[in-house]
């Protein structure tokens, strides 16, 4: 995975869970946001929007993702994913 791009993606869930601490704890909830920010992403995309600004698009659909697996995972008393080195992901529960 490549560094800049995971700190951007940190940085960004910093914000939002600064901007907003509380997430849905349905999937559904959660969901309506990802879409929300999923159709931000098309329309910087439609209106040819710079590509940091479609970049900022795409981390925040990236980050909404995360905050619905956050959630579920919690709900489930499941443990976080790690990532290694080489970009492979490990479900924490194995």
């Amino acid at each position: 995975m490549d560094e800049k791009i995971f700190n951007e993606i940190c940085f960004e869930l910093g914000k939002a869970k600064d901007k907003h601490p509380e997430f849905p704890a349905d999937p559904e909830g959660g969901f309506a946001i990802i879409a929300e920010e999923a159709l931000e992403l098309i329309r910087a995309i439609n209106d040819k929007e710079s590509k940091a600004r479609i970049k900022e698009e795409a981390c925040h659909v990236i980050v909404t993702a995360y905050r619905l697996i956050e959630t579920l995972e919690k709900e489930n008393g499941t443990k976080h994913w790690t990532i290694n080195e080489k970009g492979d992901v490990k479900d924490g529960n194995n």
